[in-house]
């Protein structure tokens, strides 16, 4: 007997995006997948339905942070399990189709062991806000976004340097390819998904040695052992 699809619990953000992960693992395919069958039929869905009913400085944080616990597989730490390779080279030479529009010549590069897919430099003297850009697209998320201003060595990034004007630039781009610009302050909570992180294997590392007597508690750095979301997809896995 055919086992119908499953239906929406709420209509808040949280409930529909957990809703659209159901409908993912009911139907054994990825979102790309879907949408691919959507297009055989004769349909034409946006380039990633979920990426851009989340996509926008308007939208609300939560529904964001549902997207970043929707995404979070703790068996594949590095790629999704539907990860397709032609549609990440695409949407990333998007990005820096119109980051190099704009600013003009930047510096892009792929990543390796890593939950992301590359990142792209803007230098300072073309940013017009006389430090560079780091944007960076991460491999999960069809795909999650972000976008730093490099405020120098020992300062902390901050999206204080980034003109509203480009941010709400900045987002449309990553809308029109297919992208959710993740902001920074969700990027800067506490991580508390599923996956077994870097900073989680520190903290054992650390509570093996107290054990060991070859350091003592007082030692211990506060940050050991804290992850973020950050960690889980922009960082080297």
């Amino acid at each position: 007997m055919a086992v119908a699809p499953p239906e929406p619990a709420g209509t808040d953000a949280a409930a529909f995006v957990a809703a659209l992960h159901r409908l993912k693992v009911w139907s054994g395919l990825g979102y790309r997948h879907l949408e691919r069958r959507e297009a055989q039929a004769g349909h034409n869905p946006p380039y990633s339905t979920a990426p851009l009913s989340s996509a926008g400085t308007d939208c609300p944080a939560d529904q964001v942070r549902a997207l970043l616990l929707a995404y979070d597989d703790p068996q594949h730490l590095e790629r999704p399990a539907d990860f397709d390779l032609d549609t990440s080279r695409e949407c990333f030479a998007r990005l820096v189709s119109a980051l190099e529009k704009r600013f003009g010549p930047s510096h892009s590069a792929l990543a390796q062991d890593a939950s992301f897919y590359g990142v792209i430099d803007v230098p300072a003297n073309a940013t017009g806000l006389g430090r560079p850009l780091h944007v960076v697209m991460s491999n999960f998320g069809s795909y999650f976004v972000t976008v730093d201003v490099v405020n120098g060595e020992g300062v902390p990034h901050g999206e204080a340097s980034r003109t509203e004007e480009f941010v709400t630039w900045f987002d449309g781009v990553c809308a029109a390819a297919g992208c959710t610009l993740v902001p920074d302050e969700l990027l800067r909570e506490p991580y508390d998904g599923p996956s077994f992180l870097e900073a989680h294997r520190d903290e054992e590392l650390v509570a093996a040695l107290v054990a060991a007597g070859e350091v003592t508690e007082d030692e211990d750095d506060e940050e050991l052992g804290k992850a973020y979301w950050h960690d889980r997809y922009f960082a080297y896995m």
